[in-house]
């Protein structure tokens, strides 16, 4: 535990060299505060700024989570505790909490939010500093139930799902509909910090969808008549707190008068304090009722905190809940009517400056990396100043070579074994690996396992005497190794969802194979990176539903397993280096118009940092912060509906249809992924299988937070054909000008370990390539051994690949 507290103390320290090159002055509107307050939370609610963009996304911040985003004080050099509720890389949304040390009433104080450090790599946030020692517990409820004070008073679900999240007054609230019968309910662990013997406040955001009956806001449980310490609701129309005294005293406070009247579809800020003698009940700052002959401390609550319901789930509140909060000292009528100013209309409570560049230099990490056999220089990390240029040397050992150069995970061309970034705009990375130079040895046998990533084909055609002369050939997606032997670029391992890039000219297809989320209406498409979040969006299909499970859209074949005939759409084909990215529109489709994804729909990417949602997931075993989750690539999974940290992927049926119509089987192969609470959740799953790299499977979960986790819920089949063409660059004539040849022998030598979906045809032209015949047949074909030496009878027939040795 100390280990672990001790982590993350340092993960929260701000960064002792941080180097921001931009700020904007946030000016405090002091027509907007009451009284003198001390180590006030301030709201900074922007619901888009381009500047507040990451620099991927045309913005200064340079951290995808936004770790760069930092908050001082007027002096431009005092760090303010801060904590980031919400931020949006793609729109510069951020809500944030800023402790301000000092505000006073009809004066304006300056703060400044600094960014664009990207030597930034985890967070700057001390959220609980954020949040006074009066502060028992701060929910916010956007997305999650945690309790941002020290005290770790975490709400457990009771009933609430992501269905339950609707928009609040900041972010996201919690919606308690008790006429649908849930009993929605958020507990608090008993714990002595929301005992409250003394001075104490509660308090909440709440939009009544009808104010007609009695509403549960808090209520302190108790083990024994009665049943509670405390209890604050809403009467119809009306506000009302109940409390309980260690001696069996009992009080009792309500607006009788009806000043703060309730009406259903408006949002209030409610709160009730106890200072000594006095109890007040507040509604948008103003004092609605108060009593002066409270005494006595509160009795002993030995059992949970229940907030929007009692513990048996009624008088549940018909409102969205937002913001609550327990404090054990009673805030003054200034500070909640601040309080109320600022969440209510952040915009009229600060204006924003225009941005300034105080960085000077701004500059991006170029990082570098190399496999055995070779170096790279410099590595692992460079700095490079925004919009200049930076050569690496690559050193090879002797007898190797470069076998693959990758930039940004695209294949790249080294020059003289250098590479240079010109004008450097971003963080960049550069990766080159190495392989032995090959002898006049066949290739290697196919049961070793292939490199990864680097996957090719080997042509060995017996052209004269010498070989292959590259002079003599004009290639597409061909080389030419230094054995003078054919290499035919067939791809490689490209498992990274967050960076599909095709490594050459290659037709892609998608097939729709698999729905485990039949009460879903998704579109599932793609789009090209360079357009970014926001660029066209191209459709694949539409209302996906398979509620058959038999692999067949809507049953438009009737057939009984999934067919490339039936779902295959072929996309076209793209040029090397293309970024794919591909997305999924969670559509309300069957959904009951008044659910939350009903209202908002989302789309989802396999590029991770474009999602709008996080994981809030909190379901049997991934409640940890940062968890890492393990799935079986090729076994079956029997645990539908749980996430667990070691578990199959896909159901039989989707097992069993892979293997039975595209002949995959991933075998023991894993894939995982790390998952941290509150984070950019990753949507997608990719699998490989290690003998068909052109061929991948796209696994989704289409539930935003996460769900169960359990990425089957639409699967797709994708494919990629390459072409590649080696064609003399001119005929071959006799020697002598009168003689001509009656005839030509070819011997091929196929080996074709990973071939995918590469098909290899031959032709011949004997009119100087006016026409050519493709070679459909030959005279002899025999399986051989890795020697070149025949392995049995002649061969009838021939799929390339099959047997591997030709």
């Amino acid at each position: 535990m100390a280990a672990l507290l001790l982590a993350a103390l340092i993960l929260s320290a701000p960064s002792a060299e941080a180097a921001y090159g931009y700020r904007k002055k946030i000016t405090l509107q002091g027509s907007k505060m009451n009284g003198s307050l001390s180590g006030f939370p301030v709201l900074v609610n922007i619901a888009s700024d381009n500047d507040l963009r990451t620099a991927v996304n045309g913005g200064h911040v340079q951290n995808s989570n936004g770790y760069d985003i930092t908050f001082r004080d007027s002096d431009g050099t005092t760090q303010l505790a801060h904590q980031v509720e919400k931020y949006i890389a793609i729109t510069g949304q951020l809500i944030a909490w800023v402790k301000v040390p000092s505000l006073a009433a009809g004066t304006n104080k300056d703060i400044y939010i600094y960014y664009g450090d990207n030597t930034i790599t985890s967070s700057t946030e001390n959220k609980t500093a954020v949040w006074d020692s009066s502060y028992k517990g701060v929910w916010h409820l956007n997305n999650s139930l945690l309790d941002s004070t020290a005290n770790n008073n975490n709400g457990s679900s009771g009933n609430v799902d992501a269905g339950d999240t609707k928009q609040g007054i900041i972010g996201d609230g919690v919606d308690f509909t008790p006429q649908d019968g849930t009993h929605e309910i958020i507990q608090v662990n008993d714990s002595s910090t929301l005992t409250l013997p003394n001075d104490f406040t509660l308090q909440a955001w709440a939009k009544f969808d009808s104010v007609s009956s009695n509403q549960n806001l808090f209520y302190k449980q108790h083990n024994g008549d009665p049943w509670f310490t405390y209890y604050f609701f809403a009467a119809p129309n009306k506000l009302t707190m109940i409390w309980k005294t260690s001696t069996g005293g009992s009080y009792q406070i309500g607006d009788w008068d009806g000043t703060c009247t309730l009406a259903a579809g408006n949002w209030y800020h409610i709160a009730f304090t106890r200072s000594g003698t006095n109890a007040g009940i507040y509604v948008n700052g103003n004092l609605c009722e108060s009593q002066s002959n409270w005494s006595g401390t509160t009795r002993d609550g030995d059992d949970k905190l229940n907030l929007g319901a009692n513990w048996t789930g009624g008088t549940a509140p018909d409102a969205v809940l937002d913001e609550i909060r327990v404090s054990e000292s009673a805030r003054s009528q200034n500070w909640l009517k601040t309080e109320y100013n600022n969440q209510s209309s952040p915009s009229t409570f600060y204006t924003i400056g225009a941005e300034e560049n105080i960085g000077g230099p701004v500059y991006h990490q170029i990082t570098a990396t190399a496999g055995t056999y070779g170096t790279i220089t410099p590595s692992p990390s460079v700095q490079v100043e925004h919009g200049s240029n930076q050569t690496f040397t690559v050193t090879v050992t002797t007898g190797y070579q470069v076998s693959q150069a990758l930039v940004n995970g695209a294949a790249a061309t080294l020059t003289n074994g250098q590479y240079t970034f010109s004008n450097v705009q971003s963080d960049q990375t550069i990766s080159v690996a190495f392989e032995a130079i090959p002898t006049p040895n066949p290739p290697p046998s196919p049961t070793e396992p292939i490199a990864v990533p680097g996957c090719a084909m080997n042509i060995n055609i017996n052209y004269g005497r010498t070989g292959f002369v590259a002079s003599d050939f004009e290639f597409i997606s061909v080389d030419v190794t230094p054995q003078n032997t054919l290499l035919l670029n067939t791809g490689y391992y490209a498992i990274d969802p967050n960076r599909i890039v095709i490594p050459f000219t290659q037709q892609v297809a998608v097939t729709f194979f698999y729905e485990g989320a039949g009460y879903m209406g998704n579109d599932f498409g793609w789009m090209l990176a360079s357009g970014g979040a926001g660029g066209a969006k191209n459709t694949i299909y539409t209302n996906i539903n398979d509620n058959n499970s038999n692999g067949i859209l809507d049953d438009r074949e009737s057939l009984g397993v999934a067919d490339p005939r039936v779902n295959r759409v072929e996309l076209g084909t793209f040029q090397v280096g293309t970024e794919i990215v591909f997305w999924l529109f969670a559509d309300p489709g069957n959904l009951d118009p008044g659910s939350e994804w009903y209202r908002n729909p989302q789309y989802f990417y396999t590029k991770k940092d474009w999602n709008s949602d996080t994981y809030t997931s909190y379901k049997d075993q991934c409640t940890a912060a940062t968890f890492t989750k393990i799935y079986q690539l090729g076994a079956n999974n029997n645990s539908e509906g749980q996430c667990l940290l070691d578990s199959a992927w896909m159901p039989a049926a989707a097992v069993s249809r892979l293997k039975n119509t595209w002949g995959m089987d991933f075998k023991t192969a894993t894939q995982s992924m790390t998952i941290t609470h509150n984070q950019k959740f990753p949507h997608v799953v990719l699998g490989v299988p290690r003998d068909k790299p052109n061929e991948w499977i796209l696994g989704w979960e289409d539930l935003a937070g996460g769900g169960d986790t359990d990425h089957n819920d639409l699967i797709f089949h994708i494919e990629r054909r390459t072409g590649g063409r080696a064609v003399l660059a001119k005929p071959i004539v006799p020697q002598i000008a009168e003689a001509y040849y009656t005839g030509v022998t070819a011997t091929v030598f196929d080996y074709m370990p990973c071939a995918g979906k590469t098909d290899v045809k031959y032709y011949l032209s004997i009119d100087n390539g006016a026409n050519w015949v493709p070679i459909n047949s030959w005279d002899e074909m025999r399986e051989s051994d890795i020697n070149k030496r025949d392995n049995g009878p002649l061969l009838t027939t021939w799929t390339p690949g099959t047997p591997p040795y030709t």
